[in-house]
């Protein structure tokens, strides 16, 4: 893993992640080049990208109804944040598992176990 990845947001609702809770999966796409007189150079370029997300955290209903409005969708759009270079991608990527579990409601917090995981739309 060569970024660290501190945050996601889906819709302007922001998700923090920690080390213990998200574990992601990059793929390699292979691009030749071509000359100018359409040969194919010797060389290949391999380019790393974000293919997988998994994230389990425990969190709130508003958080969990943000990802659970992402699963029903055919594709969603994250901003991902790294604090450690400090930057942010945009991932284009659909849901390809989603579940919530009820942990704990009570008359002032609800909390839910929620499993969510992205998929590369190319990767697929």
């Amino acid at each position: 893993m060569s970024t660290h990845i501190d945050a996601f947001a889906i819709d302007g609702v922001k998700v923090v992640l920690n080390d213990d809770n998200y574990s992601e999966k990059r793929g390699f796409a292979e691009y030749t080049k071509q000359t100018e007189a359409g040969t194919t150079r010797r060389d290949v370029i391999r380019i790393g990208y974000l293919a997988e997300l998994s994230v389990k955290i425990k969190t709130t209903g508003t958080v969990k109804a943000t990802l659970e409005d992402a699963a029903a969708q055919d594709s969603v759009e994250l901003t991902i944040w790294s604090d450690g270079d400090n930057s942010s991608t945009n991932w284009t990527c659909f849901v390809s598992s989603f579940t919530a579990d009820l942990v704990r409601d009570t008359s002032t917090a609800t909390y839910w176990d929620v499993s969510i995981t992205f998929r590369d739309l190319e990767a697929s």
